[in-house]
């Protein structure tokens, strides 16, 4: 299915909720106005953005991002050492204990 098909598809449901709104016998009239106000900010984000399918775009994207990621697993990684290294000064002790016996 490409986009513009679904995208016919989310205009369907969205004109039969709105057409079922209008019809509810349950909802006063400021609550059926704000209901069909709220369905038309429905924003729909179907597919891909364009820069995707070119390639020197999709790379320029990625340069950006990577710095960021690279530098959250640093700092996964940095306080993983020092968790260990702590946990290290809590256990020597015991382990000396237990080589001395």
């Amino acid at each position: 299915m490409c986009c513009w098909q679904v995208e016919s598809v989310f205009n369907s449901v969205a004109k039969s909720f709105k057409s079922h709104i209008s019809e509810v016998t349950w909802m006063d009239e400021s609550t059926r106005n704000t209901a069909l106000d709220k369905a038309d900010f429905v924003d729909y984000k179907i597919g891909y953005p364009d820069f995707v399918v070119h390639p020197k775009q999709l790379d320029d994207y990625y340069q950006q991002v990577l710095p960021v990621v690279a530098f959250l697993c640093h700092q996964y990684y940095c306080c993983l050492v020092i968790y260990l290294l702590s946990l290290l000064t809590l256990l020597l002790p015991l382990i000396v204990i237990c080589l001395i016996l």
